[in-house]
């Protein structure tokens, strides 16, 4: 692990985290987005130190009573291919079988998740940077 890539907040309303985050308490929107499976709209906020704030809206049933809570950890990592074949020998499984590609601001990235049953309930995301490179 090189270092924590950001955090991800569950909402029920991507627009009214918007609203509190970016309109009432100033933080600066990096960028916005979509995916479709798991269905969700998201938007990375960023705080005056750098770091980043995920929040996601999911389309899906699967968070019941989980809103406003820490969604996930992101870590970034050097190699995501030989940390997932890593964890995979630690009995560890991601949620898909090849790392998806997401565009972001300062360019494109490598993503895949743990499956939380395996990691102790935290769903832990690897983030590979400097892929365009």
């Amino acid at each position: 692990m090189k270092s924590i890539d950001h955090l991800g907040l569950s909402v029920r309303s991507l627009d009214d985290a918007l609203l509190l985050f970016v309109d009432l308490l100033g933080l600066e929107l990096s960028h916005r987005g979509e995916v479709e499976t798991p269905p969700v709209r998201y938007a990375f906020v960023k705080v005056p130190s750098g770091a980043l704030l995920e929040l996601a809206e999911y389309g899906d049933e699967r968070l019941g009573d989980q809103l406003g809570v820490v969604d996930h950890f992101a870590f970034e990592v050097a190699d995501i291919e030989a940390t997932v074949a890593d964890l995979k020998v630690l009995g560890i499984e991601v949620d898909r079988s090849k790392p998806q590609s997401q565009e972001r601001p300062d360019g494109t990235v490598l993503t895949v998740s743990t499956m939380p049953e395996q990691t102790l309930g935290i769903r832990i995301q690897l983030v590979e940077r400097g892929i365009d490179e």
